[in-house]
């Protein structure tokens, strides 16, 4: 997919799976923010293999954003 440009930031709490626990969260938010927390890393694998990552700066030198 190399005419796209898509840019993707974890937490590392994300790849981790040690989502920090925030005791005044409500039950619906808790539910969303670690349901599959788990599995993010092998989502993440799973997509990132059709992309060839490359760092920010690199990017933006590459599309003559900076020099």
């Amino acid at each position: 997919k190399s005419s796209n440009a898509p840019i993707c930031y974890l937490h590392p709490y994300e790849l981790s799976g040690n989502y920090p626990l925030i005791e005044n969260m409500n039950l619906y938010r808790k539910f969303r923010h670690t349901f599959n927390v788990k599995h993010v890393a092998y989502k993440t694998a799973s997509i990132m293999k059709d992309f060839t990552p490359i760092s920010i700066s690199r990017y933006l030198q590459y599309n003559n954003y900076i020099d």
